[in-house]
């Protein structure tokens, strides 16, 4: 797939995988991220409360999707309002993103030699994984990864509506950190840097040690 040209990076940022050159809307998400994310509710103890802010109809369309294959991405809105309305704390939703990056990390992000965490392991191997994994888990919407630092990068996100919901960006931060962590990376700092509701533009910071 066509990529933009790569123009001169400012100094001290230097695109390792740029943004597609057509960014399309997001328009459907893999189901195993809707199924990840309910297992994970359940698990915490939060899906009763789920229940009270999800429409029943929507709810049995969400579970009719269960086959491995893509949600809309309308559907997916009404699952993360509902997660948005139960009002969680940043700690808890932090938690269960990093919950949801685990099982997404088995599942479909690396090759099970990679699945045991390696203090060595040099996380820029890992740019191209995340790339992939994006490609494989929405239709649509871009990612892109930039090197500020030999220990520092920004994942920045461009065409993904769901980034509207404060849970999904939240669980989004830490589903990457936990699967970086899950490399053997060691964390310094993870955290937001910029969000564009306008253009549904996100982007992270992630440094380590």
């Amino acid at each position: 797939m066509a990529r933009r040209s790569g123009e001169a990076a400012p100094l001290g940022r230097e695109v390792i995988i740029p943004h597609l050159a057509d960014v399309r809307p997001c328009s459907a998400i893999r189901n195993v991220v809707i199924q990840s994310s309910l297992a994970q509710l359940k698990e915490e103890g939060f899906y009763e409360r789920y229940l009270k802010h999800i429409d029943p109809q929507k709810l049995e369309e969400l579970k009719a999707t269960f086959a491995p294959g893509w949600t809309p991405i309308a559907l997916a809105h009404e699952h993360y309002q509902a997660c948005e309305d139960i009002g969680l704390t940043e700690e808890e939703i932090a938690r269960l993103g990093q919950r949801i990056g685990w099982r997404l990390h088995e599942t479909t992000l690396v090759h099970s030699a990679k699945r045991n965490p390696d203090p060595s392991f040099d996380l820029w191997e890992a740019a191209g994984a995340l790339y992939r994994v994006w490609a494989r888990t929405y239709e649509g919407g871009s990612c892109q990864v930039v090197k500020l630092g030999p220990k520092d990068k920004l994942v920045e996100l461009k065409g993904f509506s769901l980034t509207r919901y404060r849970y999904y960006r939240v669980a989004q931060l830490h589903g990457i950190g936990s699967a970086y962590q899950r490399f053997g990376a060691r964390l310094e700092m993870l955290k937001i840097v910029t969000y564009n509701p306008t253009g549904d533009e996100l982007t992270f910071r992630f440094t380590w040690r």
